[in-house]
């Protein structure tokens, strides 16, 4: 008998050896349900807040504002301001499911004074 295979027999037959046995298989288990997850994880990718399509439909150039607008589809995604005061407002959601991608974008202006001035980009591709 080899002396790897003899170390490795007295080894688990002792205390020691069995307590390292058996801390070795609850790693396994745990290194694998962790490997487990993080695949499940990865296939419902969710970002950003979903909004319902009918309440952006309510939003009219001219007369709606910034605040009717985040009280209709919540917090933007993203906003950033330009030079001449006008603020770009960019509603984002992505959901990834197993056999399709939903996503939702809608980008408006706002002049400095909080009146929406256009929606320039609208995409709602929902199941």
């Amino acid at each position: 008998m080899s002396q790897e295979l003899a170390y490795g027999r007295r080894l688990a037959t002792s205390r020691r050896g069995a307590l390292q046995a058996g801390m070795l298989v609850k790693t396994s288990i745990a290194l694998g349900l962790t490997v487990l997850l993080l695949i499940v994880g990865g296939c419902s990718r969710e970002i950003g807040t979903k909004y319902e399509p009918s309440l952006a439909d309510r939003l009219v150039p001219g007369s709606s504002t910034f605040a009717d607008a985040v009280r209709l589809l919540g917090n933007p995604f993203k906003t950033r301001g330009t030079l001449r005061g006008i603020t770009c407002a960019e509603w984002w959601y992505l959901k990834d499911h197993p056999q399709r991608t939903e996503s939702q974008n809608l980008l408006a202006l706002f002049a400095a004074n909080g009146t929406l001035l256009s929606i320039v980009r609208r995409h709602d591709n929902q199941p």
